[in-house]
């Protein structure tokens, strides 16, 4: 009986992160059939890693202990970096030296997107089971 409620709770605790890792997967399927904008082109382009990735920043995040919380702003580092590079996030398919200077800026607005997110997992971390009150 007490394995079942363990399994529950593992079950549970792991079901964010699988929700996460599926919307590159479906955006890659978008993609396969015919129906894409350059949004959807740009999330399935390396859906494996983003999958893999975005995965795991989920379950970082939401287990709560600072150690998990490093291991997410790392995660969103390396994010940041594939995308820059286009190993994720390519907007026609290739890999590339920077994003900057390719057709379309997508790529390089997600990649910031990934950096802003490094400070506020940090300062998620930092404020946790505090009170944040404006002063007057």
């Amino acid at each position: 009986m007490m394995s079942d409620e363990v399994k529950e709770q593992r079950i549970n605790e792991y079901l964010p992160a699988i929700f996460m890792s599926l919307f590159p997967s479906m955006a890659h399927l978008m993609s396969i059939n015919g129906n894409s904008t350059e949004v959807v082109t740009v999330l399935s382009n390396g859906f494996v890693i983003t999958a893999l990735l975005w995965g795991q920043a989920t379950l970082c995040i939401t287990r709560c202990t600072p150690l998990d919380r490093y291991w997410a702003m790392g995660i969103f580092a390396v994010l940041a970096f594939f995308t820059n590079f286009g190993i994720i996030h390519s907007w026609n398919g290739e890999v590339y030296y920077n994003s900057w200077d390719q057709g379309s800026y997508l790529p390089a607005c997600i990649a910031m997107g990934y950096l802003l997110t490094v400070p506020i997992c940090w300062f998620l971390m930092e404020t946790e089971g505090k009170v944040i009150t404006r002063q007057q």
